[in-house]
């Protein structure tokens, strides 16, 4: 079974309001997942820190499923009450009280990296692609790229993402 990443370019803007620029496609690349945050990798520079407390529109959509009624469950991005119930012994927890999204039991390893440390995570893979003949995705060159121009330009950028099977 392989492992996915969701990936998001962030900006969090100096009023601390954080903005989605969208959502990435950084391939399926283990050695990139594992700088990241140890996923499905040998090396590991970063560990998951959880999702930040402040998220931007993507995320926040694309993170949680909606509990809705069952004849309406063949909507993507939904389940239904009894499917949500069955994954809380599976990890998944209620967004809030009203329980009316849940976390995808599938989704794992959740976290952020700022420009300066996916400049590391570039880095190492450069090192890698010059010592063990590694060929990193060529997009994760193009987000880090944004990320530096957004952060030259006042802001804060960052990339926000999780994994699943």
């Amino acid at each position: 079974m392989g492992c996915d990443i969701h990936a998001y370019l962030e900006i969090e803007n100096p009023n601390d309001r954080v903005e989605s620029i969208g959502r990435v496609r950084l391939g399926r690349d283990y050695v990139l997942f594992g700088l990241m945050a140890g996923v499905r990798g040998d090396t590991v520079l970063f560990e998951p820190r959880g999702l930040p407390k402040n998220i931007g529109w993507d995320v926040e959509r694309d993170n949680w499923l909606y509990v809705i009624d069952e004849d309406e469950v063949g909507e993507e991005g939904c389940c239904s009450r009894e499917q949500a119930e069955s994954w809380l012994s599976c990890g998944s927890t209620y967004k809030d009280e009203r329980k009316m999204q849940i976390s995808d039991p599938d989704a794992h390893s959740h976290s952020f990296l700022y420009t300066n440390e996916m400049i590391l995570v570039v880095d190492r893979l450069e090192a890698l692609s010059k010592k063990e003949g590694y060929r990193p995705y060529v997009a994760v060159y193009a987000v880090v790229a944004a990320m530096k121009e957004i952060d030259k330009r006042g802001n804060k950028a960052r990339l926000t993402f999780w994994f699943d099977n």
